[in-house]
């Protein structure tokens, strides 16, 4: 095999990049990210576009700034961009308590994004190759992963907006062995690779070997045709929840997602599960975090709602990633951390009305306040929702706009009596967000006035000695 061909067949059948691209390769020295940028410098003499090498030198090892130098020479030699970062990754991870490994993965994660932006390199080059991928499925599969972890790595993923690619991923570890060999890069090996402390070591040194000499000698080949299949399906899967999305979805927000739940709940439960990791995955950027049980519990939790319907009261969930899932009158919710610190700063206020001006709430809602006479068409105005019209001789004035408080308690008008304003949102269907924001005009002495676009105080009506009238009125999207 002509490695070199076949890996820029590869490159333009998997249309990686265009000539004008900048790349950014993550090289760690070894044999793979040696192969890999040895392989772009000599296609980038026929193609056109920018190499710039990144290496981590995480401090694990004794012999890891070695590699550092090792990697910037090889760079140097080809006046090829590089750049080191030097951690020390065993003092981080003592000081987090995480994992190494997951650890070093995403700090190199966070270096790649940061140069990537930084010179603008909208593509990243990493050297995984076709036993990495199988290894992946494998770990993934003894894991109890479902369809989307059985296509092991993929060719091109994305994170943020920064394309990653794999362009060694169709071919096996001995073939890019062998082309080491041949061009003499005398990559620098990892010991630790060879250390049966990690699982996926295990995979690699014991069972693979295992499998090829007792059930398939071609078991790569297998697991890769296997991986292949697996994708294709897993794409069709993603593309019909992605229209099952926008064809359900009832509210979009940045940092909210809403959708009924009968709607969901009358999709077979494959689907359900699929249309719940595509909203998580839209909402949070990121599944991970999310296990087969976190969709479960979802699942369950909206086809209670679904069979309650709009009965069913606000209830929230919690769930990784600061996700908050609310149910309430048929709805489902999802929304992410910034929602609800949005919601929380939003929440508590407190402010004094003045007449003949008007008051800035939040959502570009205002609240404007006149003082007049009671005009001759009061009953039509008194019909709007958006309005009210309070006798001007029962208010203890200043009058103020605030949020509702625990205790809160008002005449509803032909109500015939007291009601606590909790009831009476929970009564009306009012979504709970919504209560925690509806502003509640009170006079100086405390006395509710007006819950804001629903019922005036029986207490604050007009009547037939009514002169003069305060008019208040709550604007929104001005």
């Amino acid at each position: 095999m002509n490695l070199f061909n076949e890996f820029k067949s590869y490159c333009q059948e998997q249309n990686f990049f265009s000539s004008s691209s900048g790349i950014l390769l993550g090289v760690s020295g070894g044999p793979d990210s040696l192969a890999l940028l040895d392989l772009f410098y000599r296609y980038s003499e026929e193609k056109e576009f920018e190499l710039t090498v990144f290496h981590l030198d995480h401090g694990i090892r004794q012999a890891s700034s070695e590699e550092a130098k090792f990697v910037q020479a090889f760079c140097q030699e080809r006046d090829v961009t590089c750049i080191i970062e030097e951690i020390n990754l065993p003092e981080i991870a003592e000081k987090t308590q995480a994992g190494t490994e997951e650890l070093a993965r995403r700090i190199r994660r966070a270096f790649y994004y940061k140069y990537s932006r930084e010179l603008e390199l909208p593509i990243l080059a990493l050297g995984h190759q076709l036993n990495d991928r199988i290894e992946t499925l494998l770990f993934n599969l003894f894991r109890g992963s479902g369809i989307e972890g059985l296509q092991g790595i993929k060719p091109t993923s994305y994170y943020r907006e920064l394309k990653i690619i794999r362009p060694l991923l169709k071919f096996k570890r001995s073939t890019i062995e062998y082309y080491c060999q041949e061009r003499n890069l005398e990559p620098r090996r990892d010991k630790s690779n060879k250390s049966l402390k990690y699982s996926r070591n295990r995979i690699r040194n014991e069972l693979l070997p295992y499998l090829e000499t007792h059930f398939n000698p071609e078991i790569i080949s297998s697991l890769a045709s296997t991986a292949e299949i697996i994708t294709g399906e897993n794409q069709f899967m993603v593309k019909i929840s992605k229209n099952l999305y926008h064809n359900l979805i009832q509210r979009a927000e940045e940092h909210r997602l809403d959708f009924n739940c009968k709607d969901i709940a009358s999709l077979d439960p494959v689907l359900q599960k699929r249309l719940i990791r595509f909203i998580i995955k839209q909402l949070l950027s990121s599944k991970q975090g999310f296990y087969q049980k976190h969709y479960d519990e979802i699942v369950a939790i909206i086809s209670q709602a679904a069979q309650e319907g709009k009965n069913r009261p606000a209830r929230d969930y919690h769930f990784p990633k600061n996700l908050l899932v609310r149910v309430e009158y048929g709805q489902i919710s999802f929304r992410d951390s910034i929602w609800q610190a949005l919601q929380a700063e939003r929440t508590n206020y407190c402010k004094k009305i003045v007449p003949g001006s008007k008051v800035k709430l939040f959502d570009s809602q205002f609240i404007s306040a006149q003082i007049r006479k009671l005009p001759s068409n009061w009953k039509t105005l008194a019909f709007k929702r958006n309005t009210a019209l309070l006798d001007y001789a029962e208010i203890a004035f200043p009058v103020f706009v605030r949020n509702r408080e625990e205790g809160d308690y008002f005449y509803p008008l032909g109500l015939g009596g007291s009601q606590k304003v909790k009831d009476y949102l929970i009564n009306n269907k009012i979504p709970l967000d919504q209560r925690d924001r509806l502003p509640v005009l009170v006079d100086k002495d405390g006395k509710i006035l007006w819950l804001a676009g629903e019922r005036i105080d029986e207490r604050v009506k007009v009547t037939e000695k009514t002169e003069k009238v305060l008019q208040l009125k709550l604007v929104k999207n001005d």
